[in-house]
């Protein structure tokens, strides 16, 4: 796993920092979107809480009108919540950008945060209904 952060991490850097973001290609940017993904879904795996106020939410993805496309959940008991906001916020910037990119437009419905608490049961953040 550190060494898919590590590879991310230097793909994205390395992009940014030489100027050279746009001379990506498509697949190579949906590449980097699934691996961010990936290690941000990793990271929240695990949502043991022992009080709602450990479980938070985070917007995941950029859709095209605003907003996000989904809301990751989490525990702020298990989760490093310094290097899954980076993750976030990369992802996130990413697909903003990959939208502009492949010129994609969706359906401007946004995505309603949801209500996160600690099931009393499994000891684990879940969204309420």
């Amino acid at each position: 796993m550190k060494f898919v952060l590590f590879t991310i991490i230097s793909m994205t850097l390395s992009f940014t920092a030489f100027g050279s973001i746009d001379k990506i290609t498509d697949s190579d940017h949906t590449l980097l979107l699934e691996l961010l993904n990936q290690r941000a879904q990793a990271e929240v795996a695990d949502k043991t809480c022992d009080s709602d106020e450990q479980c938070k939410f985070v917007g995941f993805g950029s859709k095209p009108c605003g907003g996000s496309w989904t809301y990751l959940i989490y525990s702020e008991l298990t989760t490093n919540t310094e290097r899954f906001s980076n993750l976030v916020e990369i992802y996130n910037s990413l697909d903003a950008e990959n939208n502009i990119r492949i010129g994609l437009f969706s359906d401007c419905a946004l995505a309603l945060p949801p209500k996160v608490a600690c099931d009393k049961v499994s000891n684990s953040c879940v969204a309420q209904r």
